[in-house]
């Protein structure tokens, strides 16, 4: 559920949105009424009593006659990612209009007529709903791709009561954070429910996305860390998966400032038995993402070329072997000498070969450069100027790091 769907509520169709249209694509988790605060010293503990997703409901004169205060809740209640603001129409203020566009956060206004009883039970009852529905649809999706199914034509039913037709051709994608023990370590966290709620939060923030571009035909679910959706490969173009990317960017960038991400999409296919070849393809992109080092965040399987080919090989020892044919000599070298001659190369190569760019990235003077270059070429005794040579260690380079970041 979203601050939007709030406006598709027919229960609700005297509330009207009074500013923060932009942020009408955040997640609403729970309802909360801050008239709880109005009880002397609860207002001082307010971080205690929100966790985020939140409605936000004030109808207290207590809170709502000062104006400076009930400003300051709204900012510590928005610091803590809730989901929107209701307020008694009787207390609408252009502050909280301007507060509420500054910082895109729905606010609506709350007629008389809805009592607040009403009001929490439709949200709560939906959101319990929407709990059960997307966990059958989780169920779904994990027997798509990974448990296994009896019948092709019941799992092809059961995506169409969820709106997503498997007789179109579809595609899996993957969001994955390029190093979450990295961000969870700089962010101090260590609590298994805090690490399960961020995993959730971004579930939620990549399914939005996906949703407010594709609409709600799509099946998303959590497999370890990464995100995987289910979405049709017919209606989504380019165009739209940047889209898509764009806001999924906003939304961490927004929640989780320092995490990097890719997302990777796999290959579209028209039955349901080739979906795990289409997942397994998505997954392959991003764990791909940092050897290719192109800084996109949006990689497609299809655009990997000759990598696609390459990392299709599942016989690592044949993997190793060729990487250690062009690039062991130079990393015992620097094993036994303590140089950094394996890293120059590598470096040199990705400019080119462009001398220049090549000892400004590497902060050396060009004749430390040339007297490095020097050497490589005696150890290896190969041209480096050849194209065909250079392809080849290019790809050794890449090899190393895709087996690298596999044994980490």
């Amino acid at each position: 559920m979203t601050c939007a769907d709030i406006l598709e509520i027919k229960e609700l169709s005297e509330i009207w949105l009074a500013a923060g249209k932009d942020g009408l694509n955040r997640p609403v988790r729970w309802i909360y009424f801050a008239d709880s605060l109005a009880v002397e010293n609860r207002a001082d503990e307010i971080e205690n009593w929100i966790s985020g997703g939140e409605i936000m409901v004030f109808t207290s004169d207590y809170i709502l006659k000062d104006k400076e205060y009930t400003r300051d809740l709204m900012y510590r209640a928005y610091k803590m990612d809730i989901a929107c603001i209701m307020i008694d129409e009787d207390f609408m203020d252009g502050e909280f209009v301007d507060f509420a566009e500054r910082h895109s956060i729905p606010l609506f206004v709350l007629p008389k007529k809805v009592r607040s009883i009403d009001l929490s039970q439709v949200v709560c009852t939906m959101l319990i709903q929407e709990q059960t529905e997307n966990s059958n649809a989780e169920r779904l999706l994990n027997s798509i791709l990974f448990t296994g199914y009896d019948s092709e034509d019941r799992i092809i039913s059961n995506a169409d009561h969820y709106g997503v037709n498997l007789h179109k051709n579809s595609a899996i994608a993957v969001f994955s954070p390029l190093d979450l023990s990295l961000y969870l370590d700089d962010s101090g966290i260590t609590d298994k429910e805090k690490i399960n709620k961020i995993k959730n939060s971004y579930h939620r923030i990549v399914k939005n996305s996906f949703r407010s571009v594709c609409g709600k035909s799509i099946l998303s679910m959590l497999q370890q860390d990464f995100v995987v959706v289910l979405h049709s490969a017919e209606d989504t173009t380019r165009e739209k998966y940047r889209l898509i990317c764009d806001d999924i960017k906003r939304g961490i960038g927004y929640s989780f400032p320092s995490m990097k991400f890719c997302i990777g999409v796999g290959n579209s296919y028209g039955s349901v038995s080739e979906l795990k070849k289409s997942y397994h393809e998505a997954v392959k992109t991003v764990r791909l993402s940092p050897v290719i080092s192109s800084g996109d965040q949006l990689l497609f399987f299809g655009d990997l070329g000759i990598y696609s080919l390459l990392f299709s090989i599942d016989d690592e020892k044949s993997l190793r072997r060729f990487y250690k044919t062009y690039l062991g000599k130079l990393i015992d070298y620097d094993s036994v000498n303590n140089t950094q001659l394996c890293y120059t190369l590598d470096v040199y190569l990705s400019n080119n070969g462009n001398a220049n760019a090549t000892a400004e990235a590497l902060y050396i003077h060009r004749n430390t450069l040339r007297y490095r270059l020097d050497k490589i070429r005696s150890l290896l005794d190969d041209d480096l100027e050849n194209l065909s040579t250079t392809v080849n260690y290019i790809i050794a380079f890449k090899i190393k790091k895709y087996l690298d970041m596999l044994s980490h």
